[in-house]
């Protein structure tokens, strides 16, 4: 069983030691900061455990981000085949149902079947 050394960790910003009085962490995947390193990748912000954020769409990006700056997914694509609608769209127009609503005047017990 793997069993991190929480007493000799390294920054993941500045690659060097954390020690117990100015660690920030694990976060993801065993991650240390320190505290003045627990910033926004982008902008520099200074981040807390409750202001900050990781990719939740890379599994590698350990990095954190604050609110404004963390990676959101862009936009997809959708398309007749991506999502089944084409097969929704296949489907045969006339039924039973459709005899029902389209009895045209005749009684409804007319339309059912003599089962």
């Amino acid at each position: 069983m793997y069993r991190p050394n929480f007493y000799e960790s390294t920054c993941l910003r500045c690659a060097q030691t954390v020690y117990q009085v100015d660690r920030v962490g694990p976060l993801k995947d065993f991650t240390f900061f320190h505290a003045g390193c627990f910033k926004c990748a982008i902008c520099g912000t200074k981040l807390t455990l409750k202001t900050y954020y990781n990719n939740q769409h890379t599994i590698n990006d350990k990095e954190v981000y604050c609110s404004s700056h963390v990676p959101k997914p862009g936009p997809g694509t959708l398309d007749g085949s991506s999502v089944g609608i084409r097969s929704a769209l296949n489907v045969p127009r006339s039924g039973y149902v459709n005899e029902q609503i389209r009895a045209g005047g005749a009684s409804p017990r007319a339309a059912y079947p003599p089962w």
